[in-house]
């Protein structure tokens, strides 16, 4: 009986929420549009290349860097290997990223920054919360992000933690949602000459896994799809990414990538993003942080990355339309090496 009594009042609490969304959902407020080209100021501010002071340890199992959380699911089944191999596509992606030892992403040269502001513009600036200091150009080693998740009319909460030792990196976005299974993602990899270089994908509904991805840059394929399905796979092109890490690829490299179509997947699909810088705004408000706001549109669908140059190119907002859905993620709090940086204004809370 008490179980009967959970599961009406499961179905009644999801009837209450589809209704008030079809009525409008005026309980919630409004979430911004994606910013208009008419909206966006001159660019002045730039994207600069992250120095990741990293070097290889001795050899290890992949993957094994600290603990990032709570305790996680168990690690999921190695990815079917392909049937075929090609050995051209092989080459190419393995020289595009050298598969060789990890190394540091250089350091872009003034003149070379994206959106390179001005000779008169103002000098990078350090930004503080107390005595907590972000050192511009030095990506850090331990990052989390809380974000705010809105749906439409529904918000929830979400975090994203970056870990980086030994030049690898490992990145887990954590979302909860009101009826249903909480999401977790990962994406992790080496850190090598030009950025990111993703070697597993994951995506875990609780504990279950679902969708994922391995990126074979030695045979230069892509293999990847849902646990219950059969496996797809595609080639590997130079300077692939996964859903998770692209937003961190564009932070690290300082906006290597804009210009160039990049290939893309989300465990379920593979995509082609064509990636180009749009402008320049502030977030939350116009008295906030400077962000450029870089765009990618593939057929009917826009992403938009809002990154902060003040804070190590960090996304701070990361918008998704398609013709079903809009999704946008608004950061509140941002914490480097276990120290606050930099928090959400109440008023915009």
């Amino acid at each position: 009986m008490r179980r009967l009594r959970l599961f009406v009042l499961a179905f009644a609490v999801s009837l209450a929420v589809h209704a008030l969304l079809l009525a409008g959902g005026d309980w919630l407020p409004d979430i911004a549009l994606p910013t208009p080209p008419e909206r966006l100021a001159p660019i002045t501010a730039t994207l600069a290349a992250q120095r990741l002071d990293e070097t290889p340890a001795a050899p290890s199992p992949p993957g094994a860097l600290p603990a990032a959380g709570p305790a996680e699911p168990a690690p999921a089944r190695p990815a079917r290997a392909a049937a075929k191999r090609d050995a051209s596509t092989a080459g190419d992606a393995a020289a595009r990223h050298e598969a060789s030892a990890p190394v540091a992403v250089r350091e872009t040269p003034q003149h070379e920054a994206v959106g390179a502001a001005p000779a008169d513009a103002d000098p990078p600036r350090t930004v503080a919360t107390g005595q907590n200091l972000v050192e511009p150009g030095r990506f850090p080693s331990q990052i989390a992000v809380r974000y705010r998740v809105y749906y439409g009319r529904l918000s929830t909460g979400g975090n994203v933690r970056w870990q980086a030792e030994a030049g690898r990196y490992r990145l887990d976005a954590y979302l909860s949602t009101f009826i249903g299974p909480d999401l977790h993602y990962r994406s992790e990899g080496r850190i090598g000459a030009q950025g990111l270089v993703p070697e597993r994908y994951q995506a875990w509904r609780d504990s279950d896994e679902r969708e994922s991805a391995t990126f074979d840059w030695d045979a230069g394929r892509l293999v990847y799809g849902d646990r219950d399905k059969e496996k797809q796979d595609a080639p590997l092109a130079g300077g692939a990414q996964d859903l998770l890490s692209m937003a961190w690829q564009l932070a690290v490299t300082g906006g290597a990538d804009l210009g160039d179509t990049v290939q893309l997947t989300n465990g379920r699909k593979v995509y082609r993003y064509p990636l180009r810088l749009a402008g320049q705004t502030r977030y939350p408000d116009e008295n906030g942080l400077t962000v450029l706001v870089v765009q990618s549109r593939h057929e009917d669908e826009l992403t938009e990355f809002w990154l902060a140059p003040e804070l190590n190119n960090l996304p701070v907002k990361i918008v998704r339309i398609d013709k079903n859905k809009r999704i946008e993620q608004h950061a509140t709090r941002i914490d480097i090496n276990g120290k606050s940086v930099w928090d959400l204004p109440a008023k915009n809370d």
